[in-house]
């Protein structure tokens, strides 16, 4: 990521499978939205079904809480317990989100250029967090979209 050149920076998960105009689309996203530092995608596993972490809120101690203790499991519409995945967001819409996952994660260069790359203390899981969370303090959008993944 240092070493980069170019005006955005995907993260992807080496196992994913991508539509034939995805990065097209992507890109053009980004070109049309320039307030954006970060987008995600809808996501789906091998059997078609939408995997949650597509949109995610910031894991607070009290919305960590409502997901361990099974809350959100129970009230993934409510806006009070269904934070962590956004529940109450329509999967099929475009949304600001607060956390993007690391498997498609697509941000403008000038943006890690202004809060950073992802933190090497990290061994694995929650930089992505870290990331989202340090894009959004440096008072930039991130957006999550089901129409270009």
């Amino acid at each position: 990521m240092r070493l980069s050149s170019g005006k955005y920076i995907l993260l992807l998960n080496p196992d994913t499978l991508v539509e034939e105009d995805t990065f097209e689309k992507v890109v053009a996203f980004m070109d049309a939205h320039p307030d954006a530092g970060g987008l995600g995608v809808k996501m789906i596993d091998g059997r078609g079904v939408f995997l949650p972490e597509s949109k995610r809120g910031l894991p607070t101690p009290t919305v960590a809480f409502y997901k361990i203790f099974g809350l959100s499991a129970l009230f993934p519409k409510s806006k009070k317990f269904g934070r962590y995945h956004l529940g109450y967001l329509d999967k099929d819409k475009t949304h600001e989100v607060d956390v993007l996952s690391g498997a498609f994660m697509l941000m403008r260069k000038e943006t890690l250029d202004k809060v950073g790359l992802l933190d090497e203390e990290f061994f694995m899981y929650g930089e992505d967090i870290d990331l989202s969370y340090r894009i959004q303090k440096g008072g930039i959008r991130i957006i999550t979209s089901p129409k270009h993944g």
